[in-house]
């Protein structure tokens, strides 16, 4: 991928001297990813640090205002005894510290956050990056549990080790793939899009791994957090073929402005714009990606390495056919770090 490296230009400019732009071609193994790592880990960190400073100053302002008020009652009750000679801090200790809130989640947020403003710059990587990266990907060794799926945890901790595929684990953990694709509803961005599971597409194109063969339970250490969430939902209740089709409709079609009325294209649109009162209301956007078959869950987009039916990850489904039940919901397990090996 070829981009502008604005930095010599303006370098060059200051001694007064006049460049054309210096194009540079952006290859999978001429990125810095143990770079990405830093910036990934620098991001995390700022926020843990802040958001721990946030916690104990809170702590600490609520706790002298227990002490101002313990003071005040002794001071109500016994106001004729003289001055109280105790400590009410001895009496009435601070204590520890609680746990930081969903610190996994924020430091996942974070530095994926960090990542993207940092380190995501050069625009649509799918004819130079992508295509190395995914037969990369898919030589690495995978291993299955003793359940007899294939282990994401395993493929995580055997296979991102140096910081350099560190780097590249923390890429494949990015949710807004706009950041490094084109129009992802069209060759050959769809190719690598919102709906294909990255690593798992590597291992199943190169070495023949179906998707379903991976366990579930593990999926969400290889797989992004919104790819992950769609693919692991499962409803109490599955909607039918009419209220599938009345509530895409609903998500399709303008509610207010200048267009209010018209149905925005299944083909172009990303997304339902509303679910309230649909059977779409409380699904992950992009099981509702693939339940209402738009954007590249369209027929005329979609590509048979995306998962374009959550209850079944290999099928690609007739247009619009109803689903199969299920009665339980399924919720992706805490596995206790931001980051595989640090669990």
């Amino acid at each position: 991928m070829a981009f502008i490296d604005y930095s010599k230009i303006s370098a060059s400019r200051a001694y007064n001297k006049s460049s054309k732009p210096i194009v540079q071609t952006k290859t999978f193994k001429s990125i810095d990813w143990a770079e990405a790592y830093k910036i990934y880990v620098e991001g995390s960190d700022e926020w843990e640090a802040l958001a721990t400073q946030a916690l104990h100053d809170n702590e600490d302002a609520k706790y002298e205002m227990a002490l101002a008020k313990r003071e005040q009652e002794h001071h109500y009750v016994d106001s004729e005894s003289g001055a109280y000679e105790g400590n009410f801090r001895d009496e009435m200790p601070q204590q520890p510290y609680p746990e930081l809130a969903n610190k996994n989640a924020g430091r996942r947020k974070a530095g994926i956050s960090a990542l993207e403003t940092k380190f995501l710059v050069w625009g649509d990587l799918s004819t130079t990056v992508l295509p190395d990266m995914i037969t990369y990907l898919g030589q690495l060794r995978v291993k299955k549990n003793e359940n007899g799926l294939y282990s994401g945890k395993q493929f995580a901790l055997d296979n991102f080790k140096t910081d350099w595929e560190r780097g590249i684990f923390v890429f494949l953990m990015v949710d807004n793939r706009g950041k490094y694709l084109g129009t992802q509803y069209k060759h050959p961005s769809r190719e690598y899009s919102k709906l294909v599971p990255l690593v798992m597409y590597a291992q199943r194109l190169i070495n023949g791994i179906k998707y379903s063969e991976w366990d579930p339970a593990e999926i969400s250490l290889i797989v992004n957090r919104e790819l992950a969430e769609a693919m692991l939902f499962r409803p109490e209740t599955v909607p039918s073929y009419d209220e599938i089709m009345a509530g895409r409709l609903t998500g399709l079609t303008h509610a207010s402005g200048k267009d209010v009325g018209k149905v925005r294209s299944a083909i172009t649109t990303h997304q339902l714009y509303t679910t309230t009162g649909t059977c779409f209301q409380g699904v992950p956007k992009l099981a509702q990606v693939m339940w209402s078959q738009i954007h590249t869950a369209h027929p005329t987009n979609r590509t048979k390495y995306m998962v374009l039916d959550n209850l079944n990850w290999d099928s690609v489904p007739m247009p619009l056919i109803q689903v199969e039940v299920f009665t339980q919901s399924s919720v992706i397990p805490d596995t206790g770090s931001d980051l595989p090996w640090d669990a």
